[in-house]
């Protein structure tokens, strides 16, 4: 909830949209489940670099 917050104040002072989408879901995986393949630091951050590639 904190990581989220601050990137909505930081958004709201730029003016420019930071908050992905899937950023929620990833956050629930990463600190719900942290043992899960799927929270792992790789597949988190190359998740979300192919995503933003794209």
């Amino acid at each position: 909830m904190l990581a989220i917050s601050a990137l909505y104040v930081v958004s709201v002072y730029t003016n420019s949209v930071l908050i992905m989408a899937p950023f929620g879901a990833t956050c629930v995986l990463v600190f719900g489940a942290p043992d899960s393949p799927l929270a792992q630091p790789r597949n988190v951050i190359g998740g979300h670099l192919i995503a933003a590639t794209i």
